[in-house]
């Protein structure tokens, strides 16, 4: 059996674990990514990911900027209208000042692109197609035993990053808990053909049948993730293509046009999760393990890499202080740094799907009262603005 030494090991190469290497990588540390996919596995993912202005701060910090550039649509304005009322809120580039409120890329796209930049850092060990067979917690870390292409391997590191999503297997084995909740409800996540250009805006609206989301993508085609409670998101799904582009145009109307086109629908459960503890004594975890998000803000993976970003900083301060890194008290201060973003972000995104999710009357009159708030009053506007871009 072969044994190796690191001091990192980060388990799951989704956008955080790949970002996360990538930060650290200049350090003088000896890293290994652990994941349970083959190689390049995830670049066939054609969801639309929103990355904020600060997250492209960060990946423009890492020499990503161009690529982002290059193969994401900026968002120039952002509207939110409520079906039935009139009026609506928009947020422009322009008054905030910004090149972009933000830009759109495709999930496959995104994990090409950090995984490409990675693999240029040869110190850097990756176990592709792993699987993680036992965890022992050892006075220097921790002592992992995977399987690894047909042979058994066991990697010592000073610090395990669970970094493998809302399903964390290392979550699982470190015996944390988790809060939930159920929104009961379903995202239908697809590509629509346009017949005119989407201008570089995105569109939010709330309608009787759940939360519409229109993202720019390139050519005349916008990514759609359409928020619906469970039940009636499976009879959406049901619907033939034409059928579908009826129903959606119905509750959107026609700011975009008469629908040409809808490619594969993708389904998945919404449900928000938060760890009970995000790390001890030579762990932690981040990004989907620690926390998962409603994606009706787009926050999910912009407060997972604004994690990693402080978490990265931490370490460094650590190493100039001739630290270990699994001391404890890595862990407190990054818990101390990250817990009131983490809090104000979950917060923030679970009172819009609360607000903007009830049928009620009174709950519509108070949303469209919000919503004027918000428009008309600019302080409150671009504090709003400033927090969805992660620059708060």
């Amino acid at each position: 059996m072969n044994n190796f030494s690191f001091d990192i090991v980060i388990v799951g190469r989704g956008f955080v674990g790949t970002a996360l290497a990538l930060l650290l990588r200049d350090l003088p540390l000896n890293i290994a990514i652990l994941d349970r996919l083959p190689e390049f596995s995830n670049t066939s993912d054609f969801r639309s990911i929103v990355l904020s202005y600060g997250s492209y701060l960060i990946l423009d910090r890492l020499g990503l900027g161009d690529f982002i550039k290059n193969h994401a649509l900026p968002i120039h304005t952002i509207q939110v209208s409520d079906a039935g009322h009139f009026g609506m809120t928009h947020v422009s580039s322009v008054e905030e000042g910004v090149p972009a409120l933000g830009y759109v890329i495709e999930g496959g796209v995104l994990q090409r692109g950090l995984e490409t930049s990675l693999k240029t850092n040869s110190s850097l060990t990756f176990f592709y197609d792993s699987q993680i067979v036992s965890l022992i917690e050892s006075e220097g870390g921790h002592q992992i035993t995977i399987e690894h292409q047909g042979e058994y391997k066991i990697l010592k590191t000073d610090l395990l990053v669970g970094a493998d999503g809302t399903h964390s297997i290392i979550r699982k084995l470190k015996k944390v808990k988790t809060k939930e909740f159920d929104y009961e409800q379903t995202a239908i996540v697809s590509k629509i053909d346009l017949n005119r250009a989407h201008d570089f805006i995105s569109y939010e609206r709330f309608t009787s049948e759940g939360s519409i989301a229109f993202l720019p993508l390139s050519g005349l085609q916008s990514g759609l993730v359409w928020s619906a409670p469970s039940v009636l998101a499976a009879e959406i799904l049901s619907l033939s293509d034409e059928l579908f582009l009826q129903r959606l145009q119905k509750q959107f109307g026609y700011r975009l046009g008469k629908f040409r086109g809808v490619t594969q629908r993708i389904t998945y459960p919404l449900k928000s999760s938060s760890a009970c503890l995000q790390g001890g004594k030579a762990w932690i975890l981040v990004g989907n393990a620690a926390h998962t998000l409603h994606p009706i803000a787009a926050q999910g993976f912009n407060l997972g890499l604004r994690d990693v970003t402080f978490l990265s900083e931490v370490i460094s301060d650590s190493l100039g202080l001739n630290k270990k890194r699994y001391e404890n008290d890595l862990i407190a201060r990054y818990s101390a740094g990250r817990e009131a973003n983490q809090e104000k972000t979950q917060r923030f995104t679970h009172c819009l799907v609360s607000l903007f999710s009830q049928t009620y009357w009174p709950m519509k009159l108070a949303r469209n009262g919000v919503s004027a708030l918000i428009e008309y009053f600019p302080p409150l506007k671009h504090r709003i603005a400033k927090h969805g871009m992660g620059i708060s």
